[in-house]
């Protein structure tokens, strides 16, 4: 079993995350100190094992290592977006378009190019902030291990600590156990139960904000007679978040668009020109119940979350039926709250109560939940400081963060 987020005691742990929720203040800046911690949570001691300055003088003996008591940086990767900001924020400072194929880094000199760019736009230093980092669920042991090395030594942050997105996710709605659904780049659903991501629970639908997107285009083209160009894609996807939903009945919603104009929308195309669309904007996003529309043989979004709550225990089923978490840009669209309920009501024992919560700050809900775990004094007892890692090198995140 992977442990994710041994922070505190469960039901602690859910009473300080939903009080955070709601009591966050906006973070201060970069001129001011971090506010005091409460005293029911003490902060954490500074670690003997620190490594010296490389400036002129040495920290007094006990002293905090540079930038450990510097707010954390929470970085977050979904559907095709970085977002960053610090811990304590409602919402991160910048975000900005960036790809990663599966939820995997494949370029790493992008990948460290594209970190200390989003440093600058939110005018830190990596060298000066523990940073907090998101992750699909089942990462390899040795890719975790490459991007804790590049985090001490390409950017020389001061700590630094990986954590699941469907655990942020299900902190972020105020849980700790949850059936988590989000997207990192195709959509992902995970268990967490008491913070820790049971992976034999893990599955994954291969549909994702991009994957909408150019079945969109492509459907729109087709009815046009016109043929997109690839650097259309984030315009469509900007079209179907905007005026896409997700059908609660597909075929009565198909009938309704081959009758007549009842669904029709007008919007601007990347090219300039104004175009109606109706059937476009359900047809596209029911790839995710329906992989099948975009050549795939997995199966779809609901059919994923019950299979991975029958891969759980009897007792735990109840509980992860009343509480599917959903969260992620892709998951954001109008009307997928109700489509996914209805589904798994189909599936689900007729006794049984589903309830999906569809917050609608989801699309950032994985951040949202890095920052309330790292604005806990807890967290930075967590993180892996840099005296951890001149001690074990880059396999002390499978030590630290299971």
């Amino acid at each position: 079993m992977r442990r994710l987020s041994p922070l505190v005691p469960p039901l602690r742990c859910l009473v300080l995350l939903a009080a955070a929720l709601w009591s966050l203040q906006p973070a201060p800046t970069r001129a001011e100190e971090p506010p005091e911690d409460d005293d029911e949570e003490a902060a954490a001691p500074p670690d003997e094992g620190a490594p010296e300055d490389d400036g002129a003088s040495a920290p007094s003996e006990g002293a905090p290592a540079p930038g450990a008591d510097a707010q954390v940086v929470v970085v977050t990767f979904d559907s095709g977006f970085v977002d960053v900001g610090f811990a304590g924020d409602k919402a991160p400072r910048a975000s900005e378009a960036y790809y990663l194929p599966g939820g995997r880094i494949r370029d790493w000199a992008g990948f460290e190019a594209m970190l200390r760019h989003m440093f600058t736009q939110i005018g830190a230093s990596p060298s000066e902030h523990p940073v907090l980092l998101s992750e699909p669920a089942s990462v390899p042991a040795p890719e975790r291990e490459r991007l804790t090395q590049l985090m001490f030594e390409k950017l020389q942050v001061p700590a630094f600590y990986l954590m699941a997105d469907a655990a942020l996710t299900c902190y972020a709605a105020g849980r700790t156990t949850c059936l988590a659904l989000t997207s990192p780049d195709g959509t992902q659903i995970a268990v967490v139960y008491d913070g820790y991501v049971l992976p034999f629970s893990v599955m994954s639908v291969p549909v994702g904000r991009a994957d909408i997107a150019l079945l969109a285009m492509k459907l729109v083209g087709d009815r046009l007679g016109h043929a997109f160009a690839a650097r259309d894609r984030e315009a469509f996807a900007a079209i179907i978040e905007q005026r896409g939903f997700v059908a609660l009945d597909f075929d009565a919603d198909e009938q309704k668009a081959a009758a007549g104009s009842e669904l029709d929308v007008t919007v601007t195309l990347p090219d300039g020109q104004e175009a109606t669309i109706g059937r476009e904007r359900f047809a596209a996003a029911e790839a995710l119940f329906k992989p099948a529309l975009l050549g795939s043989q997995r199966v779809g979004l609901h059919s994923a979350a019950y299979d991975a709550i029958m891969h759980c225990d009897v007792e735990l089923r109840q509980d992860l039926y009343r509480n599917i978490v959903v969260a992620g840009r892709t998951l954001a669209l109008e009307g997928l709250e109700e489509r996914l309920t209805q589904e798994m009501k189909l599936l689900a024992p007729p006794t049984m109560s589903i309830v999906v919560a569809a917050p609608p700050e989801r699309a950032r809900s994985v951040w949202i939940g890095g920052s309330l775990v790292a604005s806990l004094s807890t967290f930075r007892k967590l993180a892996i400081t840099r005296a951890d890692y001149d001690a074990s090198g880059p396999a002390i995140i499978g030590k630290k963060a299971l």
